[in-house]
């Protein structure tokens, strides 16, 4: 992790991970852009993968080359996918689950509302279904690791290594731990 007081710009190498609330986001490297002491937005570079999970074996997952996240009021609001984009997501009726849409597209605009994604609009060349509950065989895309176990519960947490690693659920470590 590198900070730049010059352009205010956070800068993340070597298998970064970010948890929000319940949303888990990687890439190869990580810019986080502030402003005012807020962020502004964050650009994943190369592998970009968010993972929110939904019940305790679905997770919603948007996928992509490139991902670009933008911030208004330190709330996550749209976040544009360039390149490949792919996603699974469970839609809802009211608070019951009633499909999982798999979708893949060139460019993905995903518009979020109180960390939920509300909206995914296929830009460029979109194919997707949406599946009634359990048809999809395939529920996780590829590359897809949820690494729970290495999520900090404390400030403290941040400086454990990979012996003090327990999954929690599958994937690995990653590659640098």
């Amino acid at each position: 992790l590198y900070y730049s007081l010059k352009d205010s710009v956070i800068r993340m190498y070597k298998d970064p991970v970010i948890w929000t609330d319940s949303s888990q986001i990687t890439a190869d490297f990580i810019e986080i852009f502030t402003e005012n002491n807020q962020i502004s937005k964050f650009v994943l570079h190369n592998a970009a993968f968010m993972i929110s999970r939904e019940a305790e074996d679905r997770f919603n997952q948007i996928k992509g080359k490139t991902m670009t996240g933008y911030f208004q009021n330190n709330n996550l609001k749209t976040v544009e996918v360039n390149g490949n984009g792919e996603t699974i997501y469970y839609t809802k009726d009211e608070n019951d689950i009633v499909g999982v849409n798999k979708a893949v597209s060139s460019n993905l605009l995903i518009k979020l509302k109180d960390n939920q994604v509300t909206r995914v609009t296929m830009l460029e060349q979109p194919d997707g279904t949406l599946y009634p509950l359990g048809d999809l065989k395939e529920t996780k895309l590829s590359g897809f690791h949820w690494l729970e176990g290495f999520r900090p519960r404390s400030k403290y947490d941040i400086f454990l290594t990979s012996q003090g690693y327990k999954p929690e659920e599958e994937g690995e470590p990653p590659s640098s731990q």
